[in-house]
């Protein structure tokens, strides 16, 4: 027997304005079994943890690039 499914999350590759993003809200509104779609909004929280996560990408390139010397 195979698992159910009850919900797919999808991620943007942008933060998008909510005017620009409702053509694809409605878009995916309009696919066979979407009971609905609820938009998130981007907070500042979230580009804090974008600039901590490129820091941190950004540190270990670097750190790696020393260790090849």
């Amino acid at each position: 027997m195979t698992a159910r499914i009850k919900a797919l999350i999808v991620a943007l590759e942008q933060d998008q304005r909510t005017d620009d993003a409702e053509v694809l809200i409605a878009a995916i509104r309009q696919l066979r079994g979407v009971l609905d779609v609820k938009p998130v909004e981007a907070t500042s929280g979230d580009w804090m943890n974008r600039v901590r996560i490129t820091a941190e990408i950004e540190d270990r390139l670097w750190r790696a690039l020393q260790d090849m010397e």
